[in-house]
């Protein structure tokens, strides 16, 4: 089919009484097959399917070629003195045979992304018995030759038989192509189409005039088209370490998973510590250790070193030994510094380590790289990090919860319960403190402990956060504060949410929408949030006060606390964080700090809020110590909005 003339023409020509064999283009189409061939060794074999079908195909079109040259001999040079009859026809039936071989290779490349699902197994096995038949056909079925003029060519059954099977390949390949044109990519399916389009050219030309010999030629053609278009390897090369890159790694990374084939890896990221390097120093340390990792891994069977990106280089094993055994050379070798050949010069380095003994804790290469991404941290601390089934049930739980929140927040599922807060001075509940709660589809509560770092982490906290907000405008908007009692309601705002330019605008037109007087909402902030934008958080605050919105630092006592922090922040209210609150009652000197902090609080005008009070001797305590708000399980926990309702007007309903 894809290399071969159609009818194994031939001519003999007859120049100065010297008889010339006419096989210029086969043997044009022989060396552009053992060029490629040549290319593609030089540039190495990564074990990806396509590839590896890819050489096959290319293989079996330059055996054709080569059985298409042999067989013109064998018929030129028959005789008594030359080939025999049975030679002669040997050699035609095996060229016949290369054909319906070169014929099912070439399907199987095209159809690679078909055929090789696990439900087209039946398919596969189909066409491999029709190939095992269409060779056996053409060694039991007659073939002959003639010579009609100087035009000299096969014929007989065995001829027909071997084209037949071409052409059912042929438009296999169309068909399949047509039907499952949306599981393989454009490019894919242009070079392909291009590659029969050459070969059907080649065959109605040569249909009509046998002696010019384009099949063989035009098939040879098509498979350097192919290599340039899809299967060069130079393509997914780095120029500059002479490493496969990253798009070749997920390549063999999907193709693994697909076929359950089991690899170890490790993934090496090298840092420059205390200094600045140009990118080409940088190239040379990444060369510099790659060089000895594929010396390392030489003696280990498909072993590869590929440069993911920047200065990362990520290896695969068939085994884990083989990635640990790698790994402890490399330690070795490398501690806390590089030379570079070139100049000689000594970098100081770090490296850190992904290790991964086995891929079947994984289900895809996405999840793996969502791994490294979501053990970045731990990496940066402990400079290794080993994916087992642990840690693998870490991230599911992380990535479990994270689309827990997306469907909650799409379902309108978040909702905001109320913690009320103590005035002693007033004897009543003042304010609350509004937080987000996540009910699950069985009616359930999901504790906030369990999606609150989650959300924080993958900035879904922003729009949980804005959601929290128009359901307390919203409240606000649907009952009487002041029957209720209520001074204000307290509002958490995250570290990500200080950080956005436009959260003034994005709040004040919530606050608008609702017709909320903006007196009745404080933000609460932290200490981090600030330290983190604090030139955005500020120019936030003062468009929010400007209309009236107050604001408290939340969490006083965790962290650093630093007492001049809150001087220069325009806050009216400090909350005491829970643990602050207790080491009150549980250590002497930090009784006497609470006792020092309240006292200067006081003369700077700021009000209190004690978190965290649970039992009746403890709230005595925080009113004899001048406490403004207090908050806290000794009145109650946080509670739904109707029930929050209910608990208020019971409370603060004037004594009869």
């Amino acid at each position: 089919m894809y290399g071969c003339s159609m009818q194994s023409s031939w001519k003999l020509t007859e120049e100065n009484g010297a008889n010339m064999l006419n096989i210029h283009m086969q043997v044009g189409g022989l060396l552009i097959v053992l060029v490629v061939l040549y290319l593609s060794f030089r540039a190495g074999f990564v074990q990806i399917k396509s590839k590896r079908l890819y050489f096959r195909a290319l293989l079996a079109t330059g055996i054709c070629l080569l059985f298409d040259i042999l067989s013109i001999v064998g018929i030129v040079f028959e005789g008594e003195n030359g080939f025999s009859p049975v030679v002669v026809r040997l050699l035609c039936k095996l060229y016949l045979a290369s054909l319906v071989a070169e014929s099912y290779f070439g399907f199987l490349y095209a159809a690679d992304e078909f055929v090789r699902a696990h439900r087209y197994k039946g398919m596969r096995v189909a066409y491999q018995l029709l190939v095992v038949a269409g060779v056996a056909g053409v060694f039991f079925l007659p073939v002959s030759y003639r010579a009609e003029g100087l035009v000299v060519y096969s014929t007989g059954p065995s001829v027909i038989y071997a084209y037949l099977y071409g052409l059912f390949y042929v438009l296999s390949i169309l068909v399949t192509g047509v039907i499952f044109a949306d599981k393989t990519s454009k490019e894919r399916r242009q070079a392909i189409l291009l590659w029969m389009l050459l070969w059907m050219a080649a065959a109605t030309i040569q249909f009509f005039h046998r002696e010019w010999l384009l099949v063989g030629f035009s098939a040879a053609l098509g498979m350097m088209v192919l290599y340039a278009e899809l299967e060069n390897p130079r393509e997914g090369i780095d120029r500059r370490t002479g490493l496969y890159n990253g798009s070749v790694l997920m390549e063999l990374m999907n193709e693994s998973y697909a076929n359950d084939r089991k690899f170890a890896g490790m993934n090496v990221i090298i840092r420059i510590r205390d200094r600045e390097l140009d990118h080409e120093k940088e190239t040379e340390l990444v060369i510099h250790a790659a060089n000895f990792l594929k010396q390392t891994i030489k003696k280990y069977k498909n072993a590869q070193v590929f440069r993911y990106v920047g200065m990362e280089l990520l290896l695969t094993f068939e085994h884990a030994g083989e990635m640990f055994e790698t790994y402890d050379r490399f330690r070795k070798e490398y501690r806390e510094e590089i030379r570079i050949s070139k100049s000689g010069e000594v970098i100081p380095v770090q490296f850190l380590f992904y290790l991964m003994p086995d891929s079947t804790v994984a289900q895809s290469a996405e999840e793996v790289f969502w791994f490294h991404h979501y053990f970045s941290t731990e990496l940066e601390e402990q400079g290794c990090v080993v994916m087992d089934r642990k840690s693998m049930e870490r991230l599911r739980g992380y990535s479990k919860t994270k689309q827990m929140i997306s469907r909650a927040m799409d379902e309108r599922r978040l909702e905001v319960f109320f913690q009320p807060i103590y005035a002693p001075k007033e004897k009543r509940f003042a304010s609350a403190e509004a937080l987000v709660r996540i009910r699950a589809e069985d009616g359930s509560i999901v504790p906030p402990g369990k999606f609150i770092p989650v959300a924080e982490e993958t900035g879904l906290i922003v729009s949980m956060g804005e959601e929290i907000f128009r359901q307390v405008c919203e409240f606000i908007c649907a009952h009487n504060m002041k029957e209720l009692g209520l001074h204000y309601i307290e509002v958490n705002l995250s570290v990500a949410q200080c950080e956005q330019e436009d959260l003034a605008e994005r709040f004040l037109r919530i606050i608008d929408l609702y017709q909320v007087d903006p007196r009745m909402i404080n933000l609460e902030i932290t200490e981090t949030a600030s330290l983190h934008a604090k030139k955005t958080l500020m120019k936030n605050m003062e468009d929010l006060m400007e209309s009236g919105v107050h604001f408290s630092l939340d969490d006083f006592g965790t962290g650093r606390s630093n007492l001049d922090y809150f001087v220069d922040m325009p806050v009216r209210i400090i909350k005491f964080d829970y643990s602050f609150t207790q080491s009150y009652f549980q250590n002497e000197k930090a009784r006497y700090v609470m006792e020092s902090v309240v006292h200067m609080m006081k003369k700077m005008q700021l009000e209190i809020v004690s978190e965290g009070v649970e039992t009746e001797e403890q709230l005595a305590a925080m009113c004899s110590l001048g406490v403004d708000y207090i908050q806290g399980y000794y009145f109650s926990k946080p509670l739904p909005m109707g029930e929050f309702v209910d608990f208020i007007e019971e409370k603060n309903r004037p004594a009869a």
